[in-house]
């Protein structure tokens, strides 16, 4: 028969003993039943990490293209290395945008998040909504200038801006 131990083990002062250590796990499983994250509730909190440092990926593509094409004297150019990330980084970031609870910069409750403080210095905490915007209308434009002389940019370049107009409508101009 099973016996309760109600004294700690002399050899181990620092464990506690077993009917303790079996309250603590009770305790904790019946924290984690009522403040676990249901299936299917509204807000998913790895998610939403996850689609800002997908967010975070698509800017910094869109960044290192341009500055490669202004190294490439920033001209209109067939190269597909340019054109071919600057349609799939700003097609994503700009589907990301069109989540309107993605780069609020809120939790749930309308309460600033906790942890404004990017140890990685990855660019997720400081992610707005407006340099996305800014970014996929300048990756537009790289497409239209380079549309010129590339059907492949005009193609992209006429596809992203159809998903402009009927995804982001009054957020991006023209």
């Amino acid at each position: 028969m099973p016996r309760m131990r109600l004294a700690a083990d002399i050899n181990d002062a620092d464990a506690p003993d077993g009917f303790t250590e079996r309250v603590l796990q009770v305790r904790l499983a019946d924290f984690w039943k009522i403040n676990s994250v249901k299936l299917g509730s509204e807000h998913d909190v790895i998610l939403a990490e996850e689609r800002k440092s997908l967010a975070v990926a698509a800017l910094n593509i869109l960044k290192g293209v341009s500055s490669l094409h202004i190294m490439m004297g920033g001209s209109q150019t067939r190269f597909p290395d340019i054109i071919i990330p600057t349609f799939e980084a700003a097609v994503l970031l700009a589907y990301l945008c069109m989540d309107p609870d993605l780069l609020t910069g809120e939790c749930e409750n309308h309460q600033p998040c906790p942890g404004k403080v990017d140890p990685l210095k990855s660019g997720v905490a400081s992610l707005k909504r407006d340099e996305c915007m800014r970014a996929v209308h300048d990756a537009v434009s790289r497409l239209q200038m380079l549309a010129d002389i590339s059907s492949m940019a005009e193609i992209g370049a006429q596809a992203l801006a159809q998903l402009l107009r009927k995804g982001i409508g009054g957020l991006w101009r023209p």
